[in-house]
């Protein structure tokens, strides 16, 4: 991927467009703090594809205008960030599996009839377990978060044949709603409905979570201190530890538990494979692994650049 810096003095990503090139991009509100248009670049400079990806800034009324505007311009793809991830659900003609799971979609494919919606958080967090090696399958997991984001570990926690998915979240309510619709999600689709605990605020403190993963925006630049559970004795029986924020590339979260002896790895990579499978979706390619990981190397090389 190429740079240049920009007005702000921040490294931006270099476009190559002619007449022929299709558009792929990526709308949320807000949007200016993506990272999506370098991990783009590098897949597209990779594939030798025709294609440019921009960031759209759209507000929440806007959303259906937004999306048959995009199809009238013929927009091959589309990433979808906070908060339209549950909206953009109305506007596709089918969903696939992954998005009826999570109940969400963050990446749209243009076919004749309209756009198929797509949830590829799943693949790029079920890449982030497989590269920590996270032994999830026959283990209770712990999700700390019930927002958005949780979605897409309770099901990578049940695809990867958790025993028990502990949910716990500053707001209890919320984390029953989550367990209620996962569940409801489950039976509708004909799946077998696995072990689902909320937790108590005692019950967080006194249980052993083995297997945790963060979802919340605890330690997010710029309160890169917070952690989003207090106590230090929870991280002492923490043996694996994932952080969905990307930025800093290390939380509290993560420091905490490699302190206390633990596996932490944070949300930076998840980014860049969830992009790299909604690329795959939309231009029909596979990437090898070596492919992969080269690619996956030089956008974390590009997001210290970006992000310092």
């Amino acid at each position: 991927m190429e740079a240049v810096l920009g007005a702000n003095g921040k490294k931006a990503a270099v476009m190559r467009v002619r007449g022929t090139t299709k558009l792929l991009c990526v709308i949320g509100c807000p949007v200016e703090h993506t990272l999506s248009p370098y991990i783009h670049q590098i897949l597209i400079d990779h594939a030798g594809d025709d294609f440019a990806y921009v960031p759209f800034r759209v507000e929440k009324e806007n959303v259906h205008e937004a999306i048959q505007g995009a199809l009238a311009l013929g927009i091959e793809g589309i990433n979808v960030t906070i908060p339209h991830k549950q909206a953009v659900m109305a506007e596709t003609v089918s969903l696939d599996f992954s998005a009826k799971l999570v109940g969400a979609v963050n990446t749209l494919k243009r076919t004749p009839e309209g756009y198929v919606g797509y949830n590829t958080d799943v693949d790029g967090f079920g890449k982030l377990v497989d590269i920590g090696q996270v032994p999830v399958k026959g283990n209770p997991v712990l999700i700390l978060g019930a927002g958005g984001a949780a979605r897409s570990a309770v099901a990578v926690s049940f695809l990867k044949g958790a025993s028990e998915i502990r949910i716990w979240n500053r707001t209890r309510k919320r984390a029953e709603d989550l367990k209620a619709e996962f569940e409801a999600t489950l039976r509708a689709l004909g799946e077998n409905v696995p072990a689902i605990r909320v937790l108590s605020d005692e019950a967080l403190l006194e249980e052993d979570h083995a297997i945790v993963f963060n979802t919340t925006s605890a330690g997010m630049y710029p309160k890169i201190e917070t952690l989003p559970v207090e106590a230090e004795a929870f991280y002492r029986t923490v043996r694996f530890g994932l952080d969905m924020v990307f930025n800093p590339a290390e939380t509290g979260f993560m420091r905490k538990i490699r302190e206390n002896g633990g596996f932490a790895l944070g949300g930076r990579s998840m980014l860049f494979y969830q992009g790299m499978r909604s690329y795959e979706i939309w231009t029909g390619r596979e990437f090898f692994k070596a492919q992969a990981d080269q690619m996956h190397e030089a956008f974390l090389k590009a997001s210290e650049e970006v992000l310092s």
